[in-house]
Formats: structure tokens, C-alpha cells, sequence
């Protein structure tokens, strides 16, 4: 039907790793984390449950996988109700002079109107959050999330069912927009992009503490956690390479890049030997060979039944926003299959990276009629569940194998973790753009 073009691409910078085995070694001999204990709630058995931030409710929505993602219970948030209470309130006394100012307006939400702070009648609109990251750890039993008007992030225990600490990133010099945070794979420490400040802080999970504070001037955007420990992955949406950290040391160790644009949300496989990222304005995927830096560029088009419709590509966009292939991940599982998500024309983009470049295997539609809006809201981020069973977008929950949309019966979210138990006590937990974490070290 198609076929996917690669442009090769020869521009990268690799940065020296002193330190890195001796780093990883004394790690992976380190004592884990606390031990988290059971949660009362979750009963005895294996379960599978999915962590849904709701941003219209301002909480967090449990789901159960295993019994066709029936709803379980709702965990309520009321200091992050407070806090943006609060922040309302400030607005209201204090509106800001332009776009751009603390607050998040620049935001999807605040684009679309509700919850997110612009014009006279922010008093009687509903109150949103916007809730930019969200990750866990199964050690410790804890999660922690990003919100961009209050500039805090949160420190949830999912076993306890309480909040621990939040703390206003401005502490740190004046640290202004945390967006998709990640946590080390020993669960140690927290990733945090500061885009409107072009830093990346990485701060103590378990006390919020300043370890490292790393200056990007490219609009720091997106994080993902390597899964055998070893890197993290960070890009930027106004331009740059992609950095890579030693998970351990904190170090910059290498930059690869940069792509044809900026790097949107990211991903990498398994063994960390490659990542995929979705590029501005890149109709594909960009990839990255972690030993060699070497990267490549995969073009794919839409498919031509929907090219038909040129009002879809239309600004604003229907069914989508720029860019509109803006959603990628790694399913779990033995297939070496990456997804990615064009919302613009309502699609998801299965490729093979089992050889290198990837190869374009199949499109998957996510709705079938082009000229009708879809939503409540865009779908902009893809995550799986962590059998690699379920791919879920914003909108939609689609059958990995069967490669058909079965519910919508969640709520529609950006921000999704998968959390594992056996007889309540945390097993494993999933990332945001996949990767599976299992409780313990490897």
C-alpha cells in the first residue's frame, strides 16, 4: 500500500562515559529502596491497574485491566484542588500582562480556553488542572506528577494512598514550567524538564532535594527512563540533540543529533540501544543508534483515502494540533514494534525495528470519519499496558494484536501509568511513552 522513506542522517556528537561501568556496578549493589508495604485496598491476588489523571477532576481515576478496564475508585487530591484554588485566585488579583507568563497558557489547555487561564471570565469557568507528567516507582510505592500553573510537583504514596510532599519548583532559582518528569529505575531520583527555564533538574524522589541542576537551552520537554538502568533520555521542543544521562552519576554522557527539527516526545527500546522520537514537522519517526549515534529519519505519509479530506489539515486542525505526529512508544513484549501516532488524520503508525531503519508495518485507524471533529480532546500520547495487550491514546484503547479500537470507556487523559500488584504489595509499574519497571534491581 505505502512504503516508508528513510533519509539518513550523519550529524552527532558522542560525549565520553568515564565512570559509567564503575557507576552502574556500585549501583546495582546498593540496597533497593524501602519496602512499600501493602495497600488494604487492592486485595488479594495479581492485579493490573491503570492510574488515570483526570485534569477536569482534578484526581486520579484506578482502572482495572483484567476486568475490561472497569472502573475501581477515584483518588481524591485535594491539595492539588487547593493549590490551583489558590492559583486562581492570585490570577484573578494579579492577571499576567502576555502569553508566556507562569501559569501554563501557553498549554493546550489554556489554548482551548477551559481551566487554562486566559481571558475575563476565569472566574466562572470550571477550574482544570494540567497535569504534565506523571511517573512511579514500585519500590517505594510512590508516584509523583508535574502541574504547570502551580509550578509544583507532587509526591503521591500509591500504597498508603496519601500525598507526601509538594513543593513549588521556584525554589530552585526561580524554576518556572515542570513538564514530563521520570524517575531513575532504582527509584532514587526525579528528571525534571524545566521548559520555560532551559534546565533539567534532577532532584531526590523520596525528599524533593536538589542532586543536579543541568542547563538545556532548547525548552527542556520530554523525559523516558532507560530500563536496564543505565540512561536517560531527554530532548527539547525548540531544537537541540538528544541528551543522554547516566542514571547514576547524573552525568551528561552523550548527544546525539541533532534531528531535522526539534524532538517531541521520545521513547527507547528495551536494552537501550536505540531511541525513537517524534520530530517537529517530521511526517515518521526519528531514530538513534546509542553506541554509534548514528540517526536516521523514517518519512511516512497518511494514508491516501484520507488525503481526500484536505479540510482535516486545516489550523486549527479538527481532529489534531502541531505536530501532528506527536505520540510514541515501545510496545512491551517480544515484538519489536515502535507506534506512533499522526492525530491529525486519526492514525496510529506500527513500525518493525527488528532491522535498522525501521520498517513501516501497518496503520491502524483510530476513528472513521475525517469530516466530524473527534474527542473531547486530541490524542497526543500513546502508552501500553505492561503485557504489551493494550495501546492507549488519550481517546481510545486499542487491541495490540487485533490492531482494532475496543473502548473508550476511560477517562481521557494524556498522563497514564500502568501499576502492577500481588496481594497488594506493588510489583511493577509501567512508564509514560512504555517501558516496564518491575519492583527490585535488575
Amino acid at each position: 500500500m505505502k512504503s516508508a522513506h528513510v533519509r539518513g542522517l550523519s550529524r552527532f556528537l558522542i560525549l565520553p562515559a568515564a565512570g559509567l561501568a564503575a557507576g552502574l556496578a556500585l549501583s546495582f549493589l546498593a540496597s533497593p529502596a524501602l519496602a512499600a508495604g501493602a495497600n488494604s485496598k487492592i486485595g488479594p491476588g495479581v492485579k493490573h491497574l491503570l492510574y488515570v489523571t483526570d485534569d477536569v477532576e482534578m484526581d486520579i481515576k484506578i482502572y482495572d485491566i483484567d476486568r475490561g478496564h472497569a472502573y475501581v475508585r477515584t483518588l481524591k487530591l485535594p491539595e492539588l484542588v487547593n493549590d490551583l484554588e489558590g492559583w486562581r485566585k492570585k490570577r484573578l488579583a494579579n492577571p499576567p500582562a502576555g502569553r508566556g507568563a507562569k501559569g501554563g497558557q501557553a498549554t493546550k489547555q489554556g489554548a482551548r480556553g477551559p481551566g487554562g487561564g486566559r481571558g475575563p471570565d476565569l472566574a466562572s469557568r470550571p477550574l482544570e488542572a494540567t497535569i504534565r507528567g506523571i511517573t512511579g516507582d514500585a519500590n517505594s510505592g510512590w508516584l509523583w506528577f508535574t502541574e504547570d500553573k502551580v509550578n509544583k510537583i507532587y509526591a503521591y504514596d500509591f500504597v498508603h494512598e496519601k500525598m507526601v510532599w509538594a513543593i513549588d519548583i521556584g525554589k530552585f532559582e526561580g524554576a518556572e514550567f515542570p513538564d514530563r518528569l521520570n524517575v531513575t529505575r532504582d527509584g532514587k531520583a526525579l528528571y525534571v524538564p524545566i521548559k520555560n527555564s532551559d534546565r533539567i533538574l534532577v532532584l531526590d524522589s523520596r525528599t524533593g532535594e536538589k542532586l543536579a541542576d543541568h542547563p538545556l537551552h532548547t525548552n527542556p520537554h520530554n523525559t523516558f527512563i532507560g530500563e536496564q538502568g543505565r540512561y536517560v533520555f531527554a530532548g527539547g521542543r525548540s531544537g537541540g540533540p538528544m541528551y543522554i544521562f547516566d542514571q547514576h552519576t547524573h552525568k551528561l554522557v552523550k548527544e546525539i543529533g541533532p534531528f531535522s527539527g526539534p524532538i517531541r516526545p521520545l521513547t527507547a527500546d528495551p536494552s537501550e540501544s536505540y531511541f525513537f522520537a517524534n520530530i517537529t514537522k517530521l511526517e515518521g519517526i526519528g531514530v538513534g543508534e546509542v553506541a554509534t549515534g548514528k540517526i536516521w529519519e523514517v518519512l511516512h505519509r497518511v494514508p491516501p483515502e484520507r488525503e481526500k479530506y484536505p479540510q482535516a489539515k486545516t489550523d486549527p486542525m479538527p481532529h489534531g494540533n502541531q505536530p501532528i505526529h506527536h505520540g510514541i512508544a515501545v510496545r512491551p513484549g517480544n515484538k519489536k514494534e515502535v507506534w506512533t501516532i499522526d492525530d491529525g488524520w486519526g492514525y496510529l503508525y506500527i513500525f518493525d525495528y527488528s532491522i535498522m531503519p525501521p520498517r513501516w508495518i501497518e496503520d491502524v485507524p483510530l476513528f472513521t470519519d475525517i469530516t466530524k471533529v473527534e474527542g473531547p480532546d486530541h490524542d497526543r500520547w500513546i502508552q501500553f499496558s505492561n503485557d504489551g495487550r493494550f495501546c492507549y491514546t488519550p481517546g481510545h484503547i486499542t487491541d495490540a494484536n487485533t490492531r482494532k479500537v475496543i473502548s473508550r470507556d476511560i477517562a481521557v487523559s494524556e498522563k497514564i501509568i500502568e501499576i502492577d500488584f500481588r496481594d497488594g504489595v506493588p510489583t511493577a509499574v509501567s512508564g509514560q511513552n512504555g517501558g516496564v519497571y518491575p519492583a527490585g534491581l535488575k
